[in-house]
C-alpha cells in the first residue's frame, strides 16, 4: 500500500457546545475527524447520546479512508459525563481518549460518572485483573482552559491516585495546539 492509500487515524469530536478544536484538528494533518453534537436535554438525553456516540463511531470505524485500530474520541464540556464507558471498558482500537473543559460531577446518573470510572478500573488494575490494566493504560489527556468545571479536579485525583495514564494541560482559552499534539502523538 502506497503512503497516498494508508488510511488514517481519525479522532471523533463529541462536542457539548464548545470546543474549536475541529478545524486546527484537520489544519494539515492526516487525521480524519468527525463530529458529534449530541442534545443532551431530557430525561433519556444521556442514554441517548452515548448511543448515537457508540454509532457514529462505528460508522468512522468502517470508513474505507480510516484505520479502524487507531481511533481517538475527544469529549467536550457537558458531554463529558459520556466518556464514563470508555474509560470502564476501552476496546483496544481506542488509543486516546481526550476530555476539554468536562463535566465531570457525576449529575448526569449513575452510568455517567467518569471520575467514578477511573476509581474502579484503578482498583481492578491494582488488583491485576488484566482487562482492567489495559483500561488504566489508556492515555487520556485533560485540557483545562480557565476556571475548571465540576468534577475535574476530583477526576485529576482519582487519575493520579489509580495511577492512570493521565496528561493534563492547563492552557488558555481557546489554546488547543498541545492538547492536539498529545492526542495525535498517541495515534501513531
Amino acid at each position: 500500500m502506497s503512503r497516498l492509500d494508508a488510511k488514517l487515524p481519525a479522532v471523533v469530536l463529541v462536542h457539548g457546545g464548545r470546543g474549536p478544536v475541529g478545524a486546527e484538528l484537520s489544519a494539515g494533518r492526516a487525521v480524519v475527524r468527525a463530529v458529534v453534537e449530541p442534545d443532551l436535554h431530557g430525561p433519556q438525553a444521556c442514554w441517548q447520546a452515548a448511543a448515537r456516540v457508540r454509532a457514529v463511531v462505528e460508522q468512522v470505524r468502517g470508513d474505507p479512508r480510516v484505520d479502524g485500530e487507531r481511533i481517538a474520541l475527544w469529549f467536550f464540556a457537558d458531554c463529558g459525563p459520556l466518556s464514563d464507558e470508555w474509560l470502564r471498558t476501552p476496546p483496544p482500537w481506542l488509543r486516546c481518549l481526550a476530555l476539554t473543559d468536562p463535566v465531570l460531577d457525576g449529575s448526569a446518573g449513575p452510568n455517567f460518572r467518569p471520575v467514578e470510572a477511573v476509581e474502579v478500573v484503578g482498583a481492578a488494575a491494582y488488583a491485576g485483573i488484566a482487562g482492567a490494566m489495559r483500561a488504566n493504560e489508556l492515555p487520556i489527556v485533560l485540557t483545562r482552559s480557565g476556571a475548571a468545571p465540576a468534577g475535574v479536579e476530583a477526576f485529576v485525583a482519582a487519575a493520579e491516585f489509580a495511577a492512570a495514564s493521565l496528561t493534563v494541560l492547563d492552557t488558555p482559552t481557546g489554546g488547543q495546539r498541545q492538547a492536539i499534539d498529545q492526542v495525535l502523538a498517541r495515534l501513531g
